[in-house]
């Protein structure tokens, strides 16, 4: 991926970018929230792989107060932010921030719900699998993995709706000229039937969509191993 998330001037101005970069976010987000209000317990352990400024950890944390979570990301400056963003709650023994990515987990941490939202599509092919693999790792019995990615569309319409879509969110004509252009660069896409086959490979037994904005979905899947 050649965008650096570390670099200072994208972590501030992140939130603002990705509303305008993302068909349907924060409707996505309000998805997330309900399904998890829907089916985790009380005192829930969840995971938040590249938990980025903290959006979706603050809302969750808002959302149960029972509920726990390790918050993790490779950017330094990203995690930072996102302590920064959560100081106003005075949640702070409820998160447990982690630098790095998923193999730095301690073997013992299990997860009620695991969240990875606009991270795989930046993971390359090869690497998909073990990556979720490692995942399923850290699930407990009937865990729950929410994913919302990029993805390969086979339909023209759809890639040629988008820029416009994100014309309209804010961005203009010439920052959907350029993001258009990155995608091949920066995106490594599979389709739906690629998407689902890699999770059931890498352990989890049950995937379906929840959503799906233009060339974004979101899948659920689960573990009952």
């Amino acid at each position: 991926m050649s965008k650096d998330f570390n670099h200072p001037q994208i972590v501030s101005s992140y939130d603002q970018h990705i509303r305008q970069l993302i068909p349907g976010y924060e409707t996505m987000h309000q998805q997330v929230k309900a399904i998890l209000n829907a089916a985790m317990p009380d005192h829930a352990q969840i995971l938040i792989i590249g938990c980025g400024t903290g959006h979706e950890l603050h809302e969750l944390l808002n959302l149960n107060h029972t509920w726990h979570f390790t918050a993790i990301d490779v950017s330094e400056n990203m995690l930072d932010q996102a302590r920064k963003n959560i100081a106003p709650l005075n949640e702070n023994s409820r998160v447990q921030f982690v630098l790095g990515d998923a193999s730095v987990l301690a073997a013992s941490a299990k997860f009620h719900s695991i969240l990875v939202l606009l991270v795989a599509h930046f993971i390359e092919f090869t690497a998909k699998l073990p990556f979720f693999q490692i995942l399923n790792q850290h699930c407990l019995r009937q865990a729950m993995l929410l994913t919302y990615d990029l993805m390969q569309m086979a339909q023209p319409a759809l890639w040629q709706a988008l820029p416009y879509l994100c014309q309209s969110n804010g961005l203009s004509q010439k920052q959907t000229d350029t993001m258009m252009t990155r995608l091949p660069q920066d995106f490594f896409l599979v389709n739906e039937q690629e998407y689902c086959d890699i999770l059931q490979q890498a352990g989890f037994n049950e995937t379906y969509c929840f959503s799906q904005a233009l060339t974004y979905q979101g899948f659920i899947a689960k573990n009952f191993d």
